[in-house]
């Protein structure tokens, strides 16, 4: 029986945004194609009109960003613009429901077409083919873009088939496509799975009955519909079911699955058409080494002619690792077709390729680089090699190169890494196509988006444009408030044929409305062909979007999940979805619509990330909110990785090496956790030595910075154990901390005697995130305590308290706190007061003879200093005389000791020197004989004083020189002057030695 088709439209107002305006013009040769690198944001963005990030005229993007769809659908609700189950589907349950004596809606094998036709994607008029054998066989999508009757390019149309055959798996001849290609790796190899494939486990044999490796179960369909949309029609489409492993099929490559795909389709606002797959394991056990990834024919012929004509055109990059073009050729330039694949969103696979059709019953050629680009579940694809413009991907020259004889057929092939899926944890890809005609003089004109949130300030509106022309021109980008104009000239871009250029421009804050929502036209002019691109709308929402808080520890155990704890606000709107990534990758759900209730509050989430996404590495972490209206927060980033053990340096320093009894030394510890990420809680500080008695630490002066800054530590304790004791709580990673405090020697009772060594060193002991106690010592150091000496001295002054040169003063120390008993230095004091005594000094105030030290000590023997003979002769020798001559005279006699006057007062004067004749010139040989008044004092040549018995003659006087020293006997030989004997021979009446004796006084002149 024929398959009965529907056909519907897409909605009439989308549509308008898709027509092209057929021109007929000469055949254009392309000029050979250029790199043009661009790099496409992955994550969500607000397209928000604070961000200033182009402004014209000249336009200066250098990306272009598309919002990810596919995500955006993928998990709506019901209702308005949401999933809405399909009247088809439910038709088609009926029908399989009709067909199974149950009852029950279930298939036991794939789904299929027993017809010739396969789902395949239809281009042009003379109609082109994109093939695209999709399983299930539910032919969703048909793309028409050909030229109609009216000469004009038509957009997509969706179309169901409802009315199917029996549900058999498809075993015919032509190439398929797959959306759902399973491996599971171990440490015994890999095996691969085409699980929507007749002979998707491998081993094809036409001897044996065949079986189907999986079994389809409860299938679902859903459409969304436009606000304009009419009856059956929907702008997308998703199918959900699940799948197994069919327990009677067996291979090699036999591996238990169950899991819930959801297959996804649908058009964005530019035509461009979204394909995605999500598989998510709905079974007990986690599927360990587990990676999905997709094969999809790609054929473009001319379908008047012979079915699937040969063509042979390569396959080439689009440039900036953004995706693949497959282009048409029939031998007339004008009607060729380019398909472009564009693999450059959130949910693109991590791994893409073109290469060669795999051939049936060879799921193992999956990862066979001849064919995919694949050598690997881990390896990558064609997206490392960051391929310009232009450049071939895949052509039947490579196909001849890599030794494969079949016919050269093109295909998309993606991937996505192993990993270990546990329950309900789920993988995706997605792609999305575009597809044109190859030569057109109009150029074609790309939003990147068709609806913004928008809550005040400038705003950006950014996109692409592209024009398959021989020039290198500009193309100028045009915007309106209104549809019909008049448009204004704001940036431009330099045209580089073949290739999609991004551009932005910044509308200002004063141009726009606020508080309403309000569209802006835009266009794109051609100055090579002055040919104009379709007008496009882009709505801006006025939404105040949503603000979002969240806590930000950096560390996960290795083997654990990690929480993401926050708050969000929102000010209007019913329900906030909240969203997180790794690494800028898929964004996960932490909460779908969730209740805005109450409005404008802060409301707690929490939300854990499961171990398997996280693994033993480190990742970057981002977490925004989404109002209903698309409003995207400010996304909040940080860094997590796995818990790290803390690894401390630990310096200790002193200030002084010695001090003595009683000063204070400054303890400096400087300390730091180097690891990242990395715990360290409750960590104490403590001395790992008990001080001394009489040594302590001053806790008022313990100061403790982060990375120079003043904090408080939570406890400070000396405690009797004689240790301080800081308890510091947590010590963040790659902070350094100083702690500071000074340490105190008392001075004791008694004091000290001899020095003593006080070697320290402190341990710093905290518990990790999981509560292991980790320590670390300090390197030790160590100062000395010196009993504390004072310097003593023992002074001899005179009246003004300066030290008496003829003595030295007495240097000593004694110990602070003892008493100081001057008998100890009883031998030095008396040498001294002996040599004073003997200068005629005169002690005034001996110290006192017992005193405690405390500090250096000045002791003073006070004298008062006199006038006196130094020194006199103790003989006075006239020689020998004779009785020859009437008068006998003797001068100038011989002395032996200097007559010298003295003066150590501290005020020096006037003096006289006296003499006395004690006894008069007497014989020794006979006492009783004496001679009188023969003896005289001679001043000078003229005076003469005569000394007589017991009178004090003055004989001479003077000042004292400044030396205190004045040297009477020096006149006697430079004057002639002095004692002078004058003795009559008539008055000598007994010859023999005769003597006197003569007194010297110095008398202080008034």
């Amino acid at each position: 029986m024929r398959n009965k088709r529907i056909v519907f439209w897409v909605s009439y107002v989308i549509l308008l945004g898709f027509l092209y305006t057929y021109l007929q013009i000469d055949t254009v040769v392309a000029e050979e194609k250029s790199a043009q690198k661009t790099s496409l944001t992955d994550k969500p963005k607000r397209t928000h009109s604070k961000i200033k990030k182009v402004q014209g005229p000249e336009n200066k993007a250098n990306s272009s960003y598309k919002k990810d769809l596919f995500l955006k659908y993928l998990d709506l609700g019901e209702g308005f613009d949401k999933w809405t189950p399909s009247s088809r589907g439910t038709n088609w349950k009926e029908y399989l429901a009709s067909q199974s004596s149950s009852g029950n809606v279930k298939v036991d094998g794939g789904y299929g077409s027993s017809s010739e036709w396969s789902s395949f994607f239809r281009i042009g008029s003379p109609p082109y083919n994109l093939y695209m054998d999709l399983k299930p066989n539910l032919r969703p999508m048909y793309l028409n873009i050909g030229e109609d009757g009216s000469k004009s390019f038509q957009g997509p149309i969706i179309w169901e088939d409802y009315s199917p055959v029996s549900p058999v798996w498809q075993n015919d001849g032509m190439a398929t496509s797959s959306p759902l290609i399973i491996s599971q790796t171990s440490d015994s190899g890999t095996k691969t799975i085409d699980a929507m494939n007749m002979y998707g486990q491998g081993g094809k044999k036409e001897s044996i009955e065949e079986v189907p490796p999986s079994i389809i179960e409860n299938v679902e369909w859903y459409g969304v519909q436009d606000e304009n949309s009419i009856r059956n029609e929907y702008s997308w489409s998703k199918i959900v079911y699940n799948i197994r492993n069919n327990p009677e099929a067996h291979s090699e490559n036999t591996f238990e699955y169950t899991l819930k795909v959801e297959y996804l389709m649908g058009v964005d606002s530019n035509g461009a058409v979204i394909f995605g797959t999500r598989v998510t394991n709905s079974g007990k056990d986690t599927l360990t080494g587990f990676s999905l990834g997709g094969r999809y024919h790609v054929g473009i012929s001319n379908i008047l002619e012979p079915i699937r004509q040969e063509n042979l055109l390569p396959v080439e990059y689009i440039g900036g690792n953004r995706g693949l073009a497959y282009y048409s050729n029939n031998g007339n330039s004008d009607t060729n077709i380019i398909a472009r694949f564009y693999l450059d969103t959130a949910s693109k696979p991590q791994s893409w390729a073109a290469g060669q059709i795999t051939e049936a019953g060879h799921p193992e050629q999956f990862f066979n680089s001849k064919y995919t680009g694949f050598n690997g579940p881990t390896s990558t694809g064609q997206e490392k090699k960051n391929a310009a413009h232009g450049e071939i991907a895949y052509s039947d020259d490579i196909r001849k190169a890599n030794g494969i004889t079949g016919k050269y057929q093109t295909g998309l092939y993606v991937k996505n890494q192993p990993v270990d899926l546990a329950p309900n944890e789920s993988t995706l890809y997605s792609f999305r196509m575009s597809s044109s005609p190859l030569v057109t003089a109009n150029p074609e004109l790309f939003l990147d988006e068709s609806e913004v949130p928008y809550d005040g300030g400038s705003h950006t509106v950014k996109g692409s444009v592209l024009q398959y022309s021989e020039k290198n021109s500009d193309i100028d980008i045009e915007y309106s408030f209104e549809e019909d104009g008049p448009f204004t000239k704001v940036t431009k871009v330099l045209n580089k044929s073949g290739e999609e250029i991004p551009w932005s421009f910044e509308i200002p804050e004063d141009k726009l409305k606020q508080g309403v929502t309000q569209k802006i036209y835009l266009r794109a002019v051609s100055s090579a062909t002055d040919g104009f691109s379709e007008i496009l709308s882009q709505t801006l929402v006025y939404n105040a979007a949503p603000i979002i808080t969240a806590e930000k520890p950096n560390w996960f155990f290795t083997g654990s999940g990690y929480t993401i704890n926050g708050t969000w606000r929102e000010s209007e709107g019913e329900t906030v979805s909240l969203y997180y990534s790794l690494d800028n990758g898929l964004p996960k759900v932490i909460g779908k619509n969730i209740a805005n209730v109450p409005a404008n509050t802060e409301i707690n989430f929490s939300k854990e990330i499961p171990s398997s996404e996280l693994g033993d590495t480190s990742h970057e972490l981002s977490v925004w909110a989404e109002d209903v209206r698309g409003g995207l927060s400010k996304v909040e980033t940080w860094n997590i990785g796995p818990h790290v053990k803390p690894a401390v340096t630990a310096d200790f320093a002193i200030d002084k090496k010695e001090i003595d009894e009683g000063g204070t030394v400054l303890f400096t510890s400087t300390f730091k956790n180097t690891s990242t990420p990395s715990v360290w809680n409750k960590v104490i500080y403590e001395n790992t030595k008990a001080f001394p008695e009489n040594v302590s630490v001053d806790t008022s002066s313990v100061k403790l910075t982060a990375d120079g800054v003043t904090v408080i530590p939570k406890k400070v304790e000396f405690g009797a154990d004689r240790k301080l004791k800081v308890e510091l709580g947590t010590v963040k990673e790659q902070t350094e901390l100083k702690l500071t405090y000074n340490v105190v020697s008392e001075n004791g009772v008694p004091p000290i005697t001899k020095p003593f060594s006080v070697e320290q060193a402190y341990k710093l002991s905290g518990e990790t995130a999981d509560a292991t106690l980790v320590e670390y010592t300090s390197n030790s150091q160590s100062f000395t305590i010196n009993p504390k000496i004072a310097a003593v001295k023992i002074r001899f002054v005179d009246e003004d308290g300066v030290d008496i040169g003829k003595v030295e003063p007495i240097n000593s120390t004694a110990i602070i706190g003892t008493i100081l008993d001057l008998k100890q230095f009883d031998t030095e004091i008396q040498k001294r007061l002996t040599i004073l005594e003997a200068e005629h000094y005169e002690l005034v105030e001996p110290p006192v003879d017992k005193q405690e030290i405390t500090g250096p000590l000045e002791l003073f023997y006070r004298y008062k200093g006199s006038l006196f003979i130094g020194s006199f002769p103790e003989t006075l020798n006239f020689g020998d005389k004779y009785l020859k001559s009437k008068l006998i005279k003797g001068e100038q006699p011989k002395y032996d000791k200097e007559l010298v006057i003295r003066d150590t007062r501290k005020s020096k004067g006037a003096w006289k020197l006296l003499a006395t004749l004690e006894q008069p010139l007497t014989s020794e040989e006979d006492p009783s004989e004496v001679i009188n008044n023969v003896l005289f004092y001679k001043q000078d040549a003229t005076t003469k004083i005569p000394l007589l018995k017991g009178q004090a003659q003055p004989i001479e006087t003077g000042n004292a020189t400044s030396s205190g020293e004045y040297n009477i006997s020096d006149k006697w030989t430079k004057n002639k002057t002095g004692l002078e004997l004058s003795v009559y021979s008539n008055k000598v009446y007994q010859t023999g030695k005769y003597t006197a004796s003569i007194l010297w006084q110095v008398e202080v002149t008034p």
